[in-house]
Order: C-alpha cells, then structure tokens, then sequence
C-alpha cells in the first residue's frame, strides 16, 4: 500500500492501515522513547501506547510526507516522555535564579576513539534526568534552546547550562573511561 493510501486510511480510522503505520514505526520510536526512559520496559510500553493514542487521535491533521510523519510522530512521543517527567518528578523542571555563565564546552572528538557505541549511550545514561532530557532534546532530537525552554517551562539560559553541565559532565565520564579502559 502506498505511503499516501496508509495516511489516508489511516485518517478514516482503519485499523489495517493504523497497524501498518505502527509496525513500519515502532520500533524507532521506541528508541525515541528509550533516550528519555532508562530500563523501564513497562514505562516505555506506556508511553508508546499513550503516543499512538494521540498519533491515531491526531493523524487528520498530519499534512505531509513520510518523512514528515516520522519527525511529526517523534515530536508526539518525546511530548509524552516529558510530560511523564513533569508527572514523575512534579516540579523537576525548576528554573535558576540567578544567570550563570556559559561558556561553550567542546570534547575531544579523540575520546570516541576509544568507545563503542553502547558504551557512549551508557555514559549518556549515567547523567542526571534533567541534563539527560536536554543532551538529548538539543544533540539527538534537534531541539532549539528557545524549544527546549518552552517544553520543559525554563528559560534558554537554564537549557543552555543544563547543556553545558552534561557536557562536562560527559567529558569527565568518558575520560574515566578512557582511563579505566588503558588501565586494563
């Protein structure tokens, strides 16, 4: 079945062509879902099932291409992940009261020389929620500052610390690991 006969099927209602939609996707935005979830397989079913809840609620209003659909579904589960943080953590999101310098940290590209895929996502997982929401809304999700700030009820200042924390805090991990791995 073509990409446009799917959509609208899919904004007819019909199950055959929802099915279809969600088997092609489900398995990317769970990795979606996974950046922002860490273990917690009951957790990530939730939010995906809440997710295609709204994707099929929604999808009358998707006007777009198949490469649209994909970044239009990813916007409605990483919406649905955040909003299990706000419901989680209450008041997670709690904005500084005073600015705080920012000064861009780089890393050594050099680093990744000497760690595999997985152990980079490790190192990822081992930061706090906060930072970890916006590494990954800013690097992976491609989220502005200004974005970032208006979902998660901050200001650009905080999203632009909170980015600058994870990467010296990355820096410092992967450096351990760097370490521990030329100590073996």
């Amino acid at each position: 079945m073509s990409f446009q006969k799917v959509i609208k099927e899919a904004k007819q209602g019909k199950r055959s062509a929802q099915k279809e939609i969600y088997i092609q996707y489900s398995k990317y935005l769970m990795c979606v879902v996974k950046r922002y979830v860490n273990d917690d397989d009951y957790l990530s079913q939730d939010i995906m099932h809440d997710g295609f809840i709204k994707i099929f609620k929604n999808i009358k209003s998707f006007e777009g291409s198949e490469s649209g659909l994909k970044a239009w579904m990813s916007r409605i589960i990483i919406n649905e992940a955040l909003q299990h943080h706000r419901r989680k953590n209450k008041i997670i999101f709690i904005s500084h009261t005073h600015e705080q310098r920012t000064e861009d940290i780089s890393l050594d590209p050099e680093i990744f020389n000497f760690l595999e895929a997985e152990e980079i996502l490790d190192c990822i997982n081992e930061l706090s929620e906060t930072l970890k929401v916006t590494f990954y809304m800013y690097f992976i999700d491609g989220y502005k500052h200004k974005e970032i700030a208006e979902l998660l009820n901050i200001t650009k200042q905080v999203s632009r610390t909170r980015l600058n924390r994870a990467k010296v805090q990355l820096k410092q991990i992967f450096l351990e690991k760097e370490i521990g791995s030329h100590a073996r």
